[in-house]
């Protein structure tokens, strides 16, 4: 999809690669974008509540996970991974607080444009008033993303939904995946 700004709204106009021409989607108030699409608009359903992202959010500033974005701006690093453009385009797949989407845009050596994307209305609104430098918007992580072919130099899933045919399609030839899934402590 091909989003163009317009006031306090984002237009799809007559090239966009979905069934939406010409549809509009408004900022709202807290500065996400709600991107569900079926036929018409829908509200979110699903995901985190807003007491589970309180926790969560609690949980995060404690310290917790932060190895996690940490190891993943390392890897981009030591695999001397460079962005397409002057900046990293990082998308944040099932981003959550936007916790991970901020500590690795804060650890790339270039600007960071980023992207997090969630199921759940509660997860936009929080990480969108804590990251106003960042863009967040509700989209189904199972449907097609909301994103261009081929334009993010990093995708991140943290543990999220999976659609490995959407993080392959929205990367870039030589963009990188990261993906951490939960695992069996030993």
């Amino acid at each position: 999809m091909s989003l163009h700004p317009c006031d306090r709204s984002s237009r799809c106009p007559l090239t966009c690669r979905s069934a939406s021409n010409r549809h509009s989607f408004d900022l709202t108030r807290d500065a996400y974008v709600n991107l569900l699409r079926n036929g018409r608009y829908r509200p979110a359903e699903g995901g985190d509540s807003r007491e589970q992202l309180r926790r969560r959010a609690a949980f995060f500033e404690a310290g917790h996970f932060g190895a996690v974005a940490s190891l993943i701006a390392s890897q981009v690093r030591n695999a001397d991974a460079k962005p397409a453009d002057k900046c990293w385009r990082v998308l944040d797949a099932g981003c959550g607080t936007g916790y991970h989407l901020v500590r690795v845009a804060y650890t790339l050596e270039a600007p960071v444009v980023g992207l997090g994307l969630d199921i759940s209305k509660y997860a936009a609104h929080h990480a969108a008033r804590r990251q106003p430098e960042l863009a967040f918007a509700v989209a189904d992580l199972w449907g097609e993303w909301p994103v261009q072919d081929a334009v993010a130099d990093l995708v991140i899933n943290i543990f999220a939904p999976k659609n490995f045919a959407e993080a392959a399609r929205v990367l870039r030839p030589g963009g990188r995946p990261a993906v951490a899934i939960p695992d069996q402590i030993i």
